[in-house]
């Protein structure tokens, strides 16, 4: 018996308003839309536009930290974030152009 490949990364991208369903081709579909935009994106701009739009809030809210920790970034860039209870997702994205994060450091990282 193997891994269904395609619905373990569907598993591991937290995407904003997932909508899971019995259906795997809606699931497919998901995860097509979503790589496309990755895929597609040329700038750290785009990408952390892109992130604020879709990734799932419950982890979007944390992923300074995650980002940090992983990347071994300078941590003074979470000291000026909220309590993780108050932020906001704009809260976010101004750490992503804050930070200084790069495009290579952000695909790096991962979702």
């Amino acid at each position: 018996m193997g891994i269904n490949v395609s619905r373990v990364k569907i598993d591991n991208l937290h995407i904003n308003n997932y909508n899971d369903s019995d259906s795997s081709d809606s699931e497919d579909e998901t995860q097509n839309d979503f790589s496309g935009l990755i895929d597609n994106s040329t700038n750290v701009n785009h990408l952390i536009e892109i992130y604020y739009k879709h990734y799932d809030t419950k982890y979007y809210l944390k992923y300074p930290e995650f980002a940090t920790n992983k990347l071994d970034l300078d941590k003074k860039h979470l000291e000026n974030l909220p309590k993780l209870g108050e932020r906001t997702r704009e809260n976010i994205r101004q750490w992503f152009i804050d930070s200084k994060i790069t495009f290579e450091q952000i695909i790096f990282a991962g979702w």
